[in-house]
């Protein structure tokens, strides 16, 4: 690209801040360097040109750790480069100016993702997509709470992952989930309500209306903690349907996590 007051968009910038894009909030330790495979040394001086041209931006508030966010400089080289949608020129990205504890929760959901985008280099499963929580995401159903009165739930997973099996025959190879990361600060009332959410949606076929190329329906729940995967499975236990139906719902320890772990092919 053409330099700009001494300065030249390289190849690498763009893949670098395609990778900012991709996990939404990341550390040079603990996402940029595993994507883009570079040196750390030589990636700080190329973060600090683009941030100071507003390429991503820096958010420095946990371990005097930078976390690097999407910089609205960086809307139109992803469209033009066809690694972003055009709706994403259309709206403000405020990244840099969530609360701490939000900034927390999307660290969390950079390390799942970078954990199964490294994954994926050697994989026959590939990410078809990794769409963030936002308001694209977001929707609601209807059904029963714990009294048993009707209740409006919103369902916004964190995730929503497409994953599929290059090694299956078509039609056999594609698996959806939606995500929900648990750090256990959430409580249990709080996930029953999720779940319960995911039951409506399910069961109303909502999905089917806002995803119509949607094959088959998972909830993913992954936890910080190992301990924290069994005991929620657990406690939700009563809530979770009966039957095959039950198999839509996993809860994974992170440190468990992987591409051919969570693949389950359509019946």
């Amino acid at each position: 690209m053409p330099a700009k007051d001494g300065f030249n968009l390289t190849e690498g910038d763009v893949e670098i801040v395609h990778v900012v894009h991709r996990v939404r909030a990341g550390t040079l330790h603990d996402h940029i360097a595993p994507l883009t495979q570079r040196p750390e040394k030589a990636l700080r001086a190329r973060l600090l040109k683009l941030a100071e041209r507003g390429y991503i931006v820096p958010v420095s508030r946990f371990m005097q750790k930078h976390i690097y966010v999407l910089g609205n400089e960086a809307k139109p080289v992803l469209v033009d480069a066809g690694l972003a949608p055009g709706s994403i020129a259309l709206r403000r990205i405020r990244d840099d100016e969530l609360k701490p504890i939000t900034m927390q929760h999307l660290l969390f959901v950079s390390d799942i993702l970078t954990k199964l985008f490294v994954q994926e280099r050697e994989s026959n499963i590939k990410i078809v997509e990794s769409q963030h929580d936002g308001p694209a995401l977001w929707d609601y159903a209807t059904g029963p709470d714990r009294n048993g009165s009707e209740k409006k739930f919103p369902v916004r997973p964190d995730l929503k992952l497409i994953l599929k099996d290059t090694s299956r025959p078509e039609g056999r190879n594609v698996a959806d989930f939606f995500v929900e990361a648990d750090r256990s600060t959430m409580s249990l009332d709080r996930m029953e309500d999720k779940i319960r959410g995911y039951l409506a949606y399910h069961r109303e076929q909502r999905y089917m209306q806002k995803y119509p190329g949607m094959r088959m329906f998972q909830v993913l729940t992954i936890t910080e903690t190992a301990a924290h995967a069994p005991y929620l499975e657990q406690k939700l236990a009563p809530v979770l349907p009966a039957g095959p139906a039950r198999r839509a719902y996993h809860f994974v320890p992170f440190k468990d996590l992987s591409l051919e772990s969570l693949f389950r092919p359509n019946p």
